[in-house]
This record gives structure tokens, sequence and C-alpha cells, in this order.
């Protein structure tokens, strides 16, 4: 008895062995490159740099301040010297966040904001009477506002001549009129 246990366990081996997937061939052995002892190793050299690329570009000095009007939260950048450059301000009953520029634009200017994550062209209009800004409104859920507020130390505003680029710090205060306008 015991002989036929074994005898079929051995069959049964044998029948599962020759059921069992074959192994795969090997892989090929790829030809050996030789090396040219002439000439030298390759050497790799990074792209170079864009020349005038804006993140290496000075930023303006000044000094953003925070305050808030009525209902209304408004950001102000000034220059050392009190003359103000950029206001962003919330105004909470339309939900529109405007950015205003100083100085005189033609009537219906393209203004190009560019930050660390979003570069976009949208239109600026000229105040009416003085003092003169150009005025970019955002809606208060516009993706812009957050890639301003969240560039990485800077960015950039600009408007055709006369009025030119500016390269200024993205501070806080930017952050809160963004969030007093949701």
């Amino acid at each position: 008895m015991k002989a036929n246990v074994l005898l079929s366990g051995s069959i049964g081996a044998l029948l599962l062995g020759a059921c069992a997937a074959k192994p795969p061939p090997p892989l090929p052995v790829p030809p050996k490159v030789t090396e040219n002892p002439g000439l030298p190793p390759p050497t790799v050299t990074p792209p170079p740099r864009p020349v005038g690329a804006w993140l290496d570009q000075t930023m303006v000095a000044g000094n953003w301040t925070w305050q808030r009007e009525g209902e209304r939260s408004v950001a102000r950048f000034a220059l050392p010297n009190g003359e103000l450059r950029l206001i962003l301000s919330c105004d909470p009953a339309r939900r529109i966040v405007t950015l205003r520029h100083e100085g005189i634009a033609s009537a219906e200017e393209p203004v190009t904001i560019t930050t660390t994550t979003q570069r976009r062209v949208v239109t600026g209009r000229t105040t009416a009477q003085p003092p003169y800004f150009t005025d970019v409104e955002l809606a208060a859920d516009d993706r812009l506002l957050d890639a301003i507020a969240m560039s990485r130390g800077r960015f950039m505003v600009e408007i055709p001549a006369p009025l030119g680029t500016m390269i200024v710090p993205a501070w806080p205060e930017l952050s809160r009129v963004v969030e007093d306008c949701r």
C-alpha cells in the first residue's frame, strides 16, 4: 500500500511538472561597446539660463501696507519716497478685486501679469479722473489672484509704454485682500 501511495504521488508530481510553464529563454546579451581612446569622454552642459529672466531682475524698492476702508480691504505698494505705485483692493459687494497701476495708459491696454506659476494678459482701463490709474478687474475667485498671492517672493506687472514693467514683492497683504473678498 505504501508503494502505491508513493508511486501515485510520484506520478502526480511528474504530471504537474509536465503542465508547468517553461521558463522564458534568456535575454540576448547586448554587444560590447568599445570606447575610442583618442576622444575625450562627452561632457553634459546644462542649457543656458534665459537672458533677462524676470526672476533674476531687480524688484522695485518699496513696501506693501494694508488697511480697511469701510467695507473695502486695500493693500498699497509705495516707493520709499512715499509715491504710490500699485493698489490691490476688494469690492465685497461686487466680489471684484481691482489691481490699480499708477499712471496713464491709453483707454484700454493689455496688462501682462506674471507670477512663478502663471502668466496672463488681461485688459487694463485708465481711470477717467485724476489721479490716473490703469485698473485691472478680476473676479474674487479668479485663480490669477491666488497665483499673485502665492508667487515665490515676487510678481511682475507689464503695461506698454509709458508705464512699463514693475517687479514687486508678493507679501501677505495681497493674500489678505484676496481672502477678504471671498
